[in-house]
């Protein structure tokens, strides 16, 4: 690749270099620039990304069991101290992420609020937050591997749900990716699916006296549960992976390798016109021949290196997915108006995907993905609206999950929530946007719900 794009900046003329570029030097590299691929799969990371909400709220309940001092002051986190176990870290956590300091008098797990308020921004790769992690791993992992019961306050799952990490590997074994799969199991009728394993942020964790992690064991074959998320999972998301590949894998034949052809075709003509000239009694030195045949040479070898490169790169394979560990799930109850209803909610959907297909945009239902909003509707200029779906025979508060308003602080104004009221006579749609910093909403501990009752205060009536 290097020695293709050195001839790139050998070109004389300047309109020429900045036509070749255009052309062909973006598609050189293994990822090209395909400007709507990027902006797809930034639209995804935006999606689905760790938001700074998970990350402080994990790293506040860590440091409560690790010891690690911290207090609230002036908008940002003051960590006062950080204990010497933490700070001892292994040779290679230190020479990958850096030292652990003992006190940070700034903190913040949001990026932009951390640069516009000059604070340390802490996350994944920070010192600090690797250490965390690190301890919380080397303390709690035998814990993990018994299991944890949680709560359902909806009162819809009575279950088992399996952590695994899944992992893909190419030709040169090296990991082409891995991701954590979430298999949730039924108790009643063995089913098996996918979730979102940010689910648990909806579920009340329960104490050990309450707990029936004991039951995981004797409820199921763990290897029928693997044997799932091989086929199921970890085909998809090779399959996945591998149309991404294939796709570089073009691009690198269809310009690399031809490039490097092109480049030994010029020196085969330039080693032939230096034999056929020397026949002709010119005075060729002996040195410039074996140059050109050294180069010819070494383009070769490059050419068949990436050949070879390119083969493994493609040949994908999964790997054993290793379990994580697992969590019973036990069914709650609400209590009087937060009862859910399957055909109210399927009568708030349709009415909430109606109204968007009306105004010109495209909605998708993803309400059975766990996501923290019900639908993603774009219209034709690409914007998004993620929209949260609450339904109501008559009228009354709705409740939010966590997982439901971490998205909407998360999202802000790309967040909807969109009420539907009267759904047994006549359904009423309401349209808030950006409800995280419009509601006010109160946290009920005891149901792991955010209670919103002035909702209608701050909506649009939309139809």
């Amino acid at each position: 690749m290097e020695e293709i794009l050195k001839d790139f900046e050998r070109i004389p003329d300047e309109v020429a270099i900045g036509k070749v570029k255009e052309a062909s030097l973006e598609a050189l590299a293994t990822h090209h620039i395909d400007l709507t691929r990027i902006l797809g799969e930034q639209r995804r990371a935006r999606e689905n990304r760790l938001v700074p909400e998970y990350i402080e709220e994990f790293f506040k309940r860590s440091a409560k069991a690790l010891g690690i001092a911290m207090k609230r002051q002036d908008g940002f986190w003051h960590v006062t101290s950080v204990p010497f176990e933490i700070r001892n870290q292994p040779y290679d956590l230190k020479a990958k992420f850096g030292e652990v300091q003992r006190e940070y008098s700034k903190v913040s797990f949001d990026k932009e609020k951390a640069f516009k308020g000059q604070a340390e921004f802490v996350a994944m790769g920070h010192p600090l937050l690797e250490a965390v992690v690190s301890a919380i791993l080397s303390r709690y992992d035998r814990i993990a591997g018994e299991g944890a019961t949680f709560l359902d306050p909806a009162g819809k799952k009575d279950g088992i749900i399996w952590f695994f990490e899944g992992k893909i590997k190419d030709g040169k074994n090296i990991t082409a990716g891995k991701r954590l799969f979430a298999v949730y199991q039924e108790i009643s009728e063995q089913a098996l699916s996918f979730v979102n394993p940010a689910i648990l942020w909806d579920f009340k964790p329960l104490n050990k006296e309450q707990s029936q992690a004991s039951e995981l064991s004797r409820l199921t074959d763990a290897d029928t549960i693997k044997s799932f998320v091989v086929t199921q999972g970890l085909g998809n998301y090779k399959k996945e992976l591998l149309e991404r590949r294939q796709r570089d894998a073009g691009i690198k034949k269809k310009y690399g390798i031809r490039s490097l052809e092109s480049m030994i075709l010029d020196s085969d003509a330039k080693i032939s016109d230096y034999e056929t000239r020397r026949m002709k009694g010119e005075n060729i030195p002996e040195a410039t021949i074996q140059n050109e045949v050294r180069r010819r040479e070494d383009l070769e070898r490059k050419k068949q290196r990436l050949l070879k490169e390119i083969e493994a790169e493609v040949h994908l394979y999964a790997t054993e997915p290793t379990i994580i560990g697992a969590v019973r799930v036990l069914p709650g109850k609400m209590q009087g108006e937060m009862i859910a209803d399957e055909e109210i909610e399927q009568v708030g959907m349709e009415v909430a995907l109606e109204y968007e297909k009306r105004q010109g945009r495209e909605p998708e239902d993803v309400h059975l993905e766990n996501l923290g909003y019900d639908i993603r509707s774009r219209d034709e200029m690409e914007n998004y609206r993620y929209i949260e779906v609450k339904a109501r025979a008559r009228e009354g508060a709705v409740a939010l999950t966590p997982n439901e308003w971490l998205m909407a602080k998360r999202l802000k104004e790309e967040y909807w929530l969109y009420v539907i009221v009267n759904t047994a006579t006549h359904p009423e749609l309401y349209v808030i946007q950006n409800p995280a910093t419009h509601l006010k909403p109160e946290e009920e501990v005891s149901i792991v719900r955010y209670i919103v009752k002035d909702w209608k205060n701050k909506s649009e009536r939309a139809n």
